[in-house]
């Protein structure tokens, strides 16, 4: 979860970013752009699997111990 909160969502809004304006420039096509965007889109999705994984976790945890 550190790397996610820390590095990874940071890198999946820079990649997006950077699509965005290559593309608006001309410097990139728009095949180049939406791979771009799915990469983007597939850190974010590690993201929320981590965390869904994470929050499952807690609540078995919470099961177990009875609370």
């Amino acid at each position: 979860m550190k790397y996610f909160e820390t590095v990874g969502l940071q890198q999946a809004a820079l990649v997006l970013r950077a699509a965005g304006l290559g593309y608006a420039k001309g410097d990139i096509s728009y095949l180049e752009w939406s791979q771009s965007v799915q990469h983007s889109i597939q850190m974010q999705i590690g993201y929320f699997d981590a965390l869904r994984l994470l929050n499952r976790t807690a609540i078995e945890m919470e099961y177990l111990s009875g609370k």
